[in-house]
């Protein structure tokens, strides 16, 4: 641990990248699932004890930490955790040595970038306090959520603003975008249980088609969006997993539909939570079934401060006159139907989630595929967007 120790303290700016790219290879190696991110966390908290960056767990495998900086104004930086059920296909070095998950959502890259600034800031005073949060289960579990109801701000403080990015594939490498306002979509997973009289597909009437229901279910839903609201109200209804339907020839007693509704507004989640168990109880007076419908998880609307946006893009413009290299290439974005639990952070502090391009050449494999693997040139990229915010935080102050 000396040597170690004595490594980070003689850290020089000009090394950044490499240590980068050592964080990120690391962490890549050993993606875990949601809420079992043990190897990771501890990873993380390894690196920080080195730095001699105090931090503590939350959230069973959240790491929360603080560097002191030169002015008691705190702002804070996210990084996800978890990696996906994926089998790596990248044929890497450095790929993924816990069969049947991967770093395909880019997580590697945001904890490394995170790592960087704590390596940086450990041996040079930061202008303001920094609180970084190592954030488990962004993947469909809530891990934002879990941490605020843990109190993850009494921990050590509440940040007046917050930051965080992700690696975007449709960017190019050296560009940053965001949307000021609502940016990202909410969104609402769920599964529905059928369960009616199975039979003989010869003999309908003396079952219940569970299949047929299914189908007119489904389109019933996708009706709601077109028929019972504006156009310029955006949503999307997705059933992606459809389980039970096995024999041609019967008809079956339970299935399982699994799916999720993606929305830019909280209305429209209301909306369509109550329309989808409303057609379902008009399906089940018609015919003869039973239906379980449950919620897995809810994000809500990813929501970019505008008055944040504001100053953000008038230090950015402020840069640019004064002829400094900031490194990288900023550009305003579009509404996306992804969505990221960044927003229940974003809900209770103000700040700015970007897109951090990561695309070297002409395609690249999308976010959550077996092949994903961005440009590692991006984690200099993403390390100089957090220091040049870090840097002029009393530009951003509301």
């Amino acid at each position: 641990m000396q040597n170690q120790e004595e490594k980070y303290k003689s850290f020089k700016i000009e090394l950044i990248f490499d240590q980068l790219v050592i964080y990120r290879r690391s962490l890549h190696k050993i993606p875990e699932p949601s809420l079992n991110e043990v190897k990771t966390a501890q990873y993380i908290k390894c690196t920080l004890e080195g730095l001699n960056i105090p931090h503590k767990s939350i959230a069973r495998t959240g790491v929360v930490a603080f560097i002191e900086g030169m002015e008691d104004y705190t702002i804070a930086f996210r990084a996800d955790m978890d990696g996906l059920p994926l089998e790596e296909k990248t044929g890497l070095d450095f790929c993924s040595t816990n069969s049947g998950y991967m770093h395909a959502c880019g997580h590697d890259m945001h904890m490394a970038i995170l790592l960087g600034i704590a390596t940086y800031y450990a041996s040079n005073k930061p202008p303001c306090n920094l609180l970084l949060i190592f954030q488990p289960a962004e993947e469909g579990k809530g891990g934002a959520q879990l941490m605020l109801d843990e109190d993850i701000f009494k921990v050590f403080t509440k940040p007046s603003l917050i930051f965080g990015l992700h690696v975007y594939p449709e960017l190019e490498t050296g560009k940053v975008a965001f949307c000021p306002g609502n940016a990202w979509a909410g969104s609402c997973e769920f599964e529905i249980d059928l369960s009616g009289k199975g039979g003989h597909g010869a003999e309908p009437e003396k079952s219940t088609d569970l299949a047929f229901i299914f189908s007119s279910f489904y389109t019933s839903i996708q009706s709601l969006l077109s028929r019972k609201k504006k156009s310029s109200d955006v949503a999307i209804i997705t059933c992606g997993k459809v389980n039970g339907f096995n024999v041609p020839n019967v008809l079956a007693a339970k299935a399982s539909i699994g799916g999720t509704f993606r929305f830019m507004d909280k209305s429209m989640y209301s909306f369509l939570n109550s329309s989808i168990v409303s057609v379902l109880d008009g399906f089940k007076s018609i015919y003869d079934f039973n239906y379980l419908y449950k919620e897995n998880s809810v994000y809500l609307p990813v929501n970019n401060s505008i008055a944040v946006s504001d100053k953000f893009l008038s230090l950015c413009e402020n840069i640019k006159k004064r002829k400094t290299n900031n490194d990288f290439q900023l550009q305003i974005a579009k509404q996306v139907m992804i969505s990221d639990d960044i927003s229940y952070f974003l809900d209770k502090i103000p700040g700015i989630y970007f897109f951090l391009g990561v695309k070297d050449k002409e395609e690249i494999a999308r976010l959550h595929t077996e092949d994903f693997n961005p440009s590692e040139k991006a984690l200099s990229i993403g390390f100089w967007l957090y220091k040049m915010i870090i840097d002029n935080f009393k530009s951003l102050i509301l």
